[in-house]
């Protein structure tokens, strides 16, 4: 394949992908005018408000996955837009996303939380340990928001997906320099496939405890797109230990 082809045929996808977002904001659009303009739609039962934000839900989602795939082409070709996020704001959104998908239950708690205590407690009753110091969980950060985001939503869809019992985020920070350990109490991983989970298109034989094997793409991306950022992602994990993946990224605090 000539280097012509390969952009050719890089560009037909990223044109799939940015032309899905026009009829996905039309949809969008049909929907937020249910749920905010009843006087003029008609009144909503509970049940069926509750179906419509939940499909609201997923739109957002699915724009995500579509912003996401976006965002790799973005950083293969180097571009990184930093900007001021607060840590807070930042882990729960993506919270938020991923217990939409994997613990429907606790989503409407989530969304309503910001006070660090709360949300450590309604994350527990869900077999998932937030740890973070107050000071750091409240700071503004300079850092390229979208690819972090696509990073966390990757390493913790991939926890949720091979743990038992309880999953652990840890948040820490020198000054320079944030790091995101993610934590399964899953069956682990083999040293001689450490490498491996970060290939493309590479899937490990075994089967989750969830039963949903993946497509070998979000690990590999979250590594990419960590060293993009002028950061790393590194496994630690051996059979039956579980596993911890662990994103270091510079930061400048805003």
């Amino acid at each position: 394949m000539t280097q012509d082809q390969e952009i050719d045929g890089k560009l037909k996808v990223e044109l799939i992908y940015h032309d899905l977002k026009s009829p996905l904001a039309v949809i969008e659009a049909g929907v937020m005018s249910l749920l905010n303009r009843q006087g003029d739609y008609g009144l909503l039962t509970d049940h069926q408000f509750k179906i419509l934000r939940r499909i609201h839900r997923n739109i957002g989602t699915l724009k995500n996955l579509i912003n996401d795939t976006l965002e790799l082409g973005r950083a293969e070709a180097g571009f990184i837009r930093t900007g001021r996020v607060r840590v807070s704001v930042l882990v729960l959104d993506v919270l938020t996303e991923v217990f939409y998908l994997n613990n429907i239950a606790a989503t409407d708690d989530l969304e309503s939380l910001e006070d660090l205590a709360q949300t450590v407690s309604v994350l527990a009753a869900s077999g998932f340990d937030l740890q973070v110091d107050e000071n750091l969980w409240k700071r503004d950060i300079e850092i390229d928001a979208d690819k972090l985001r696509q990073i966390l939503r990757n390493l913790l869809s991939n926890a949720f997906k091979y743990k038992k019992n309880r999953l652990t985020v840890r948040i820490e920070s020198t000054g320079s320099e944030i790091t995101f350990i993610v934590a399964d109490d899953g069956k682990g991983i083999a040293p001689e496939d450490h490498q491996k989970v970060f290939y493309l298109y590479t899937s490990l034989d075994d089967v989750p405890p969830s039963g949903a094997r993946g497509h070998g793409i979000g690990l590999p991306g979250a590594y990419m797109l960590a060293r993009i950022m002028g950061g790393s992602l590194s496994l630690e994990s051996k059979p039956g230990r579980g596993s911890r993946f662990i994103a270091r990224l510079p930061v400048a605090q805003a």
